[in-house]
């Protein structure tokens, strides 16, 4: 979490802090194998992307806003920003439950928690709840006033 400290006085000081953490609180993690088949050159995996199941025993970026949306089976936790060739795979940890800032995930394209899904009629928070989500989101409280 980023803490800039700005304002310094002899009896006061402003901070701000920046909250970067996509899983917040009870979360459970699976590993899973990411295995590319964008047809692009090279994905960047990044905490918050959406992660659907692409064959029986790996998963992939979900990159389009209508294709493999009723796929979704969890989301990237990454320590850091991680680029996957065309046809590579790659290790990774995968949020499967718990309590996520909805702030933080990357929707692809125009793509809401509102959105339908055309195969369920659920929207996507609906799917993510299902599957053990509990989005929550963040708010800035750190001026004078919010008493």
């Amino acid at each position: 979490m980023p803490i800039d400290q700005v304002n310094i006085t002899r009896n006061q000081s402003t901070l701000k802090v920046t909250l970067e953490h996509v899983f917040l609180f009870d979360n459970r993690f699976d590993e899973r194998v990411l295995h590319n088949t964008t047809a692009t050159a090279e994905i960047t995996i990044k905490a918050g992307d959406l992660l659907f199941k692409n064959a029986a025993t790996t998963v992939d970026k979900l990159t389009d806003v209508d294709a493999n949306i009723d796929k979704i089976v969890g989301i990237a936790a990454m320590e850091s920003d991680v680029a996957v060739a065309d046809t590579a795979t790659l290790n990774i940890n995968m949020g499967v439950e718990g309590t996520i800032n909805e702030n933080l995930i990357n929707l692809p394209g125009t793509m809401t928690f509102d959105d339908v899904i055309p195969t369920t009629n659920l929207t996507l928070r609906d799917h993510l709840n299902q599957l053990g989500f509990h989005l929550e989101t963040s708010s800035e409280n750190t001026k004078f006033d919010n008493l």
